[in-house]
């Protein structure tokens, strides 16, 4: 495949011209330590490979993950030295790579205001924040900026490149502080940003640092764009499927913009930033930033602790080949791509990983309710369907391979098709096995079937146990994925044990019809059976269908027991973006409950009378304008409320 050599400093990359089309000045792979640490000779073994395949740039995504003297306060197993970091930047020179770090300054920073000798500096530290599990820095305190100037100081000795990424994403719970609060009221959220990117920029320039900042805050205050520093570079993310005029925003009901061009007028650089397990993603992204005088691109990978680097380095190699190529050529670049990390690959076996890498891996977790989700619908049966496929047809051109498979490809693959098909069979069971009425003459089948998903998930738990300790032993977090895949033996023990009696008249099941107004909201859900004045609170939460199902309507299944014949439901729903319902019933062996008389309603709530008729027309709860509720959060506390008669 025709290469064209550039420069290996990004201080070079992002001087020189730039004009719409490939190769990229900068081509950067990064690897996330913040949610899983991997061992420093892993880290120098990667900048190798990264070199190899035409990146020009490894992205250490770190969070607080080195210890410092101003930071020390990390426990050993879940840190780095500063000299261990220096090794990977040594590495990483020695084969033309240059090593940025990617730090927080705002949001994500659990790591370090989660100490206590940190709490002080936290915006959430009197406790207001506007979602739970979220921490961010006060950018009202002057101790913060002082902390960050000392910590980036000392991080500055080994991490010698000339840019820097700092964060700013995903900040949920900034102005939520007393002193914050008091400059969202006077000037508005968008103010405390700006004014903390150009805090950050004059930091930068005084250590000689170019910084890099992911964009999605900039979706929440377009008002600042045009003040926006010049200098910072904007790492603009996109996951989900776009078109030609541009990405849907992360969480304002989906508002569509071309960001890309609103860059390039502004005269800002921007990278590019699409998802490493996303292959689609990978090519639309890129063939959407070619057409725009973008610096280059920059490959996530997030989250790794469920999964090992393996089954994603030929869509690594494939992203490299694809970038630094003079012309835009797909297959060729997976052909490369996959010579890179399977010399001799026949195109059987090419094309066999690339369709397996075309469909992202989900793990929806070891809760019950992420499986009862009624009858699989044509999308999910589809999906099913796939998997299964694709799982037969690695299994089957595998074993022809005599080449070199030094990083586990094949066998990380094969292991997580393996996991994608425990995750889907189960899917297709558990509502069965839960359902009152499920016929005596069922429980052989299921029963057997069952037992067959055990064994395949104590399997899958013991390997990715042996793997844990072979590639990552000692290091934080411990064993994610086999914890989640005992969490599954655990779940299915019960469904085995609920499968020794037939249900009797106290066995029900809640059943509603859901959908989302904004797939990426973040809407609550509650929902209580009512038994004359006994009342049961049977779903509360966040229920949402996987996002590659966005758009579809789903189903919420909960079983529940209840020795009294229920009259009543109350449903609430709030939050982001707003839940929709168009019917909810519930039955046992003997009895369907339906909706015939909305008793009350109250609150956000549309078209309440739509939860009586069992069609496609719906009811909404809670706010849809995420925006406004996003700028005054009141209103996302407002409860949909509608209160239905059974009968």
């Amino acid at each position: 495949m025709e290469q064209q050599q550039k420069p290996c400093s990004l201080l070079e990359a992002m001087a020189a011209p730039v004009t719409p089309g490939l190769p990229w000045h900068v081509r950067a792979v990064q690897l996330d330590l913040a949610r899983q640490m991997e061992p420093v000779d892993f880290l120098c073994r990667y900048a190798e490979f990264a070199a190899r395949v035409g990146f020009n740039a490894l992205v250490l995504y770190l969070e607080g993950r080195v210890r410092t003297d101003s930071f020390p306060y990390r426990p050993r197993e879940e840190s780095y030295t500063l000299e261990e970091m220096a090794q990977v930047v040594r590495a990483a020179h020695n084969v033309g790579v240059e090593v940025v770090p990617a730090l927080q300054s705002l949001g994500h920073v659990a790591q370090i205001v989660g100490c206590p000798e940190m709490r002080a500096l936290a915006e959430e530290r009197e406790g207001g924040r506007r979602f739970p599990g979220e921490e961010s820095f006060c950018a009202s305190q002057e101790g913060t900026y002082t902390f960050l100037e000392r910590y980036f100081a000392e991080l500055a000795q080994v991490f010698t490149s000339e840019h820097w990424h700092i964060g700013c994403d995903e900040v949920w719970n900034m102005g939520y502080c007393p002193a914050c609060r008091q400059r969202w009221h006077d000037k508005g959220l968008g103010s405390i940003f700006l004014s903390h990117l150009q805090r950050m920029e004059h930091m930068g320039k005084a250590m000689g640092k170019r910084l890099w900042i992911w964009d999605d805050m900039i979706e929440y205050f377009p008002e600042v764009l045009d003040d926006v520093p010049r200098s910072l570079v904007l790492c603009h993310w996109v996951y989900e499927p776009l078109d030609v005029h541009g990405k849907q925003a992360h969480f304002l009901n989906r508002e569509r913009k071309d960001w890309l061009a609103e860059y390039a007028r502004r005269g800002l650089d921007a990278l590019v930033c699409p998802w490493a397990i996303h292959q689609h993603n990978i090519t639309q992204l890129t063939d959407y930033a070619r057409r725009y005088p973008v610096r280059g691109g920059l490959l996530t990978q997030w989250a790794m602790s469920r999964q090992f680097h393996g089954e994603i380095l030929p869509a690594v190699a494939f992203t490299g080949q694809l970038w630094s190529a003079a012309s835009y050529q797909h297959d060729a670049a997976w052909h490369a791509g996959m010579q890179a990390v399977l010399p001799g690959a026949s195109p059987e076996l090419e094309q066999a990983v690339r369709l397996r890498l075309s469909v992202a891996p989900e793990l929806p977790g070891d809760q019950l309710l992420a499986f009862l989700r009624g009858a699989l619908s044509p999308a999910e049966h589809l999906q099913r369907t796939t998997v299964h496929a694709l799982h037969a047809l690695l299994e089957q051109v595998r074993p022809s391979y005599q080449g070199v498979d030094d990083g586990g490809v094949l066998d990380d693959l094969s292991t997580i098709s393996r996991i994608d098909r425990l995750c889907w069979e189960l899917r297709a069971l558990l509502p069965a096995v839960y359902d009152p009425r499920r016929p005596a003459d069922d429980t052989p089948r299921l029963r057997e079937a069952l037992q067959a998903c055990r064994e395949e998930a104590e399997q899958l738990a013991d390997l990715r146990a042996w793997q844990h300790a072979a590639l990552r032993a000692g290091l934080y977090p411990a064993d994610v994925g086999a914890k989640q895949l005992r969490g599954l033996v655990q779940r299915i023990d019960e469904a085995i044990a609920h499968l020794v009696a037939m249900p009797d008249d106290t066995a029900w099941m809640l059943q509603a019809r859901l959908f989302l107004p904004d797939c990426y909201g973040s809407p609550q859900l509650r929902i209580t059976v009512c038994c004359g004045r006994d009342e049961q609170v049977v779903a509360d939460g966040q229920f949402k269908t996987l996002v590659q199902f966005a758009g579809e309507a789903y189903t919420l299944q909960v079983p529940f027991t209840s020795a009294c014949t229920p009259d009543g439901l109350r449903v609430e729903g709030w939050g982001y973006g707003g839940q929709g319902m168009t019917y909810v019933d519930v039955f046992n062996r003997h009895t369907v409950l339906a909706p015939r008389k909305v008793r009350a309603f109250n609150g956000p709530v549309s078209t309440p009378e739509a939860l009586l008729t069992d069609n496609s027309t719906w009811a909404y709860l809670g706010r849809f304008d995420i925006r406004r509720a996003y700028h005054h959060p009141e209103l996302a506390d407002e409860h949909g409320v509608i209160e239905l008669l059974l009968g």
